[in-house]
């Protein structure tokens, strides 16, 4: 089972999501937006890779852990812009 994280958040640079891509535990990062969709192994631990994002001066506004899907990501994206 993999875990993904959907964490809130600005301020982040191209350097953040590379660090992010280099971790093990990652399997995938992608950017939409605030929204930053990482993709982990089943026993990672979330807490390192949310403080290598706010160490970086991302600003963290909400995490979101659980078994979202891609599709759930850009339907909750477009619900926010109407």
């Amino acid at each position: 089972m993999q875990c993904k994280l959907d964490p809130w958040c600005y301020g982040f640079s191209e350097n953040v999501l590379a660090s992010l891509r280099a971790r093990p535990e990652v399997s995938k990062v992608e950017h939409h937006g605030n929204r930053l969709l990482i993709e982990l192994g089943s026993a990672a631990d979330m807490a390192p890779l949310v403080s290598l994002v706010v160490s970086a001066s991302a600003q963290v506004e909400e995490i979101y852990r659980g078994n979202t899907s891609l599709e759930e990501v850009f339907m909750t994206l477009m619900g926010e812009e109407n």
